[in-house]
């Protein structure tokens, strides 16, 4: 025996299997391998050093192609890939003239753009529809039927949600009965919010302490230009209003408009001294223009002012309702030097109104 042979001899992966009733055979040189399903192969030692599958030559004399290495035939399939996770499926019910959707009537919250499967009875076919035109979800029947004009869908049906976040909230409208208590029913999601700014080197604060004031439940829904407008009366008076933090929140186009007011000596009129239009996540850092001690009012006024925040969407506003309208604040009661007509014309930009009219309304009675 060869010492390669020898050597290779007592080792399981060293030998090939012949078939039933005949002994394994050596992997060493070039000898016969076992027939299998497929093809008979033979074994020879590669130029890596281990014992190969190789095809006979054309010639069947009984040894390998040179370099003609193949697989052996009986090699195990690959395991499938990982399946998919199965879509979301709600199913659509009606009690009492009201679409259930997974035996629920509140509203609910979806990803824009997500896809989600639809149970629907034939007895109510259902159409989706959004705020704006093009915003139907786009539907494909697994085993389901359409009616009506435009299509109404009822069996099992795969839909995709309008990827549009001005498309929501969504209705779900049945063919036969209309509504059925669902107007509004499909939310967006909140997107998340963008990372907090860095925080101030030095941290303002009043020094006597600051008066919170935060908005009750959820402020009105915004959506025509023009047509809505928010009133926060802020506890308290003062000649003046410092803000230690500031905090606002509505998802709306170009940004809603925060206006702090005051009403001078409490007669019963508002003007605006300071105003930013920001959307989403409104803080000091990005409404620079909220009094704090970095930018404070350069105007004083009667010490039993009144202050409030007016909130207003000069633009279409996508349905978007105020979440959040969070002040922490103080009130200095001390009358101060009022500027002088250049200050206020050069200063750094207070909208007091009434003062400037008082102003051009003295100069034109001076001369």
């Amino acid at each position: 025996m060869a010492p390669e042979c020898a050597e290779l001899h007592n080792r399981l992966d060293s030998r090939v299997d012949n078939g039933p009733n005949h002994p394994p055979l050596l992997w060493c040189y070039q000898i016969p391998a076992a027939t299998y399903d497929c093809a008979s192969y033979y074994a020879t030692r590669a130029s890596d050093g281990r014992f190969r599958l190789c095809a006979p030559d054309a010639n069947n004399d009984g040894y390998c192609e040179q370099g003609a290495l193949v697989d052996p035939c009986y090699h195990p399939s690959p395991p499938p890939p990982p399946s998919n996770p199965p879509l979301v499926r709600h199913e659509v019910t009606a009690v009492g003239g009201v679409y259930l959707v997974d035996g629920s009537s509140t509203a609910f919250a979806v990803e824009p753009g997500d896809v989600v499967r639809y149970n629907i009875p034939a007895s109510h076919p259902l159409r989706i529809y959004g705020q704006e035109s093009g915003c139907d979800p786009t539907w494909v029947a697994v085993d389901g039927t359409t009616s009506g004009s435009p299509d109404h869908h009822a069996g099992l049906w795969e839909l995709t949600y309008p990827s549009n976040p001005s498309c929501y909230p969504l209705t779900l409208y049945c063919q036969y009965h209309g509504v059925m208590g669902s107007s509004d029913r499909i939310l967006a999601a909140t997107p998340p919010s963008p990372p907090p700014a860095a925080p101030p080197a030095a941290p303002i604060t009043c020094p006597a302490g600051a008066t919170s004031d935060s908005l009750e439940g959820l402020g009105p829904t915004f959506y025509y230009a023009g047509t809505t407008t928010h009133l926060e009366d802020l506890p308290g008076t003062g000649a003046t209003i410092l803000f230690e933090s500031i905090e606002f929140q509505c998802w709306c186009g170009a940004g809603l408009l925060y206006e702090l007011q005051v009403d001078d000596g409490t007669t019963g009129v508002w003007a605006t001294v300071r105003q930013c239009q920001v959307t989403g996540n409104v803080g000091l850092g990005n409404c620079p223009e909220m009094p704090s001690l970095a930018n404070p009012l350069t105007t004083s006024y009667d010490p039993a002012s009144s202050w409030r925040l007016r909130v207003t969407n000069p633009q279409l506003c996508a349905n978007n309702r105020l979440n959040k309208l969070n002040t922490a604040y103080c009130f200095d009661t001390t009358r101060r030097r009022q500027l002088s007509f250049l200050e206020r014309l050069f200063g750094n930009g207070d909208l007091d109104t009434r003062s400037a009219h008082r102003l051009r309304r003295g100069n034109s009675e001076r001369f």
